[in-house]
């Protein structure tokens, strides 16, 4: 009998010990989940081994546009724990080679072949190369093993979008968002209902993000295109002098996150806060902003063509005459190249289209991918002498 009472003593005391430990532990995460950075950054000088830790002050280190320390962070997390997939996801999302990150996930996946995750994360890189039939086959096995996955559902949406198949992107993207609500999706899918010019749509999915305000949870790229976004849908529909001053205010907050945006999408804050003094009657406050988009971006007809209204409407004729032409110049050669890229699309053996894609990628300054296309005509044996004298023409 007494042995017996031992024992349940015995055993009620490692029930306590064990429901004390897993207390602790559930509000440790509930406070590394949420910790600001200072405590963090404490916290992993203490326990620099620590892969929770490590993944939360990498969070907030990539947030506050602190690349290269997010980066060493995330590397080191997936050292100390090799196999946790959620070390992993965030490496993926933390480093900017995505050679390296492509090599990382697939010796992961040569491990546990059956995370739907790191799948869905190796097809996103994979898109970013330009290789979007092996990102396709990823993202296939991925909602294969996972059809419930919101981050297959997300990149799936992302290749959807570089195919320029913008319904199934959308729908892709909603699919994602209904599994699970992140501010990455809700701007991926603004992104995609911004040709289709649906502005309140926009306006809607950006606005919880406008709302919270600079945030260390919430990173400068991400609050810079939800104002940037946001703005550029309010512009097509009226406004107070009162609404119009907030815009340009959002506008110039997004001016100064400009350098955490992709180099493609900084023209759009200088290039949308010229178009709101426009449509205020203000053209010379116009021409500073406006001068400014076509420097980042002299590929985009649009500045172009504000440009030159801003210019006219200041009484700057000649000024504006030039932005005419070089707008009505970058119009036929973006015609062209969408024309001719369509024919490849149609009939990749179109050697005259070949050609022609070509010779507009070298009049718009495209060295690169004029080389690469004058090169693949001599390698087929057409127009052989043709691209031989550009390549010629074109090397240093």
């Amino acid at each position: 009998m007494r042995r017996s009472l031992l024992l349940v003593s015995a055993l009620v005391v490692i029930v306590v010990a064990w429901g004390t430990t897993l207390v602790r532990d559930s509000r440790w995460r509930k406070w590394i989940a949420t910790a600001p950075r200072s405590e963090v950054e404490a916290y992993v000088t203490a326990y620099p081994d620590q892969p929770d830790a490590l993944l939360r002050l990498t969070a907030l280190l990539r947030n506050a546009g602190e690349w290269e320390a997010a980066e060493g962070r995330a590397r080191h997390a997936v050292e100390v724990a090799p196999n946790e997939e959620r070390c992993w996801v965030e490496y993926s999302r933390t480093i900017r080679d995505d050679k390296e990150v492509i090599r990382g996930l697939e010796g992961f996946l040569k491990i546990q072949p059956e995370s739907a995750s790191i799948r869905a994360e190796a097809a996103r890189h994979y898109l970013l190369t330009g290789d979007m039939s092996t990102a396709q086959t990823l993202i296939d096995k991925a909602l294969q093993l996972s059809p419930e996955s919101p981050s297959a559902y997300r990149i799936q949406g992302d290749l959807m979008t570089a195919l320029r198949q913008l319904p199934d992107a959308e729908k892709a993207y909603r699919k994602s968002l209904a599994l699970q609500d992140d501010n990455e999706t809700r701007l991926a899918l603004s992104r995609t209902l911004i040709p289709l010019q649906r502005y309140e749509e926009i306006a809607g999915l950006c606005a919880p993000i406008v709302k919270a305000g600079s945030s260390p949870e919430l990173s400068q790229e991400q609050r810079a295109q939800a104002l940037i976004y946001t703005a550029g849908g309010r512009l097509y529909s009226p406004l107070t002098s009162q609404e119009i001053e907030i815009l340009q205010s959002q506008l110039r907050e997004a001016g100064t996150l400009s350098n955490a945006l992709r180099a493609e999408e900084r023209f759009l804050s200088p290039y949308f806060l010229g178009e709101s003094f426009l449509r205020s009657g203000k053209p010379k406050e116009a021409i500073e902003p406006l001068e400014r988009s076509v420097k980042l971006n002299p590929m985009f007809p649009g500045s172009l063509f504000s440009l030159s209204r801003a210019y006219r409407l200041a009484g700057e004729t000649k000024k504006a005459e030039t932005a005419t032409a070089q707008h009505t110049r970058i119009s036929r050669l973006l015609g062209e190249l969408e024309m001719y890229s369509n024919r490849l699309t149609q009939k990749p053996d179109d050697a005259e289209a070949v050609l022609r894609l070509a010779g507009t990628f070298e009049e718009l300054g495209n060295r690169g991918e004029a080389v690469s296309l004058y090169q693949r005509l001599v390698s087929q044996g057409k127009y052989v002498d043709l691209a031989q004298k550009r390549l010629k023409a074109l090397s240093p």
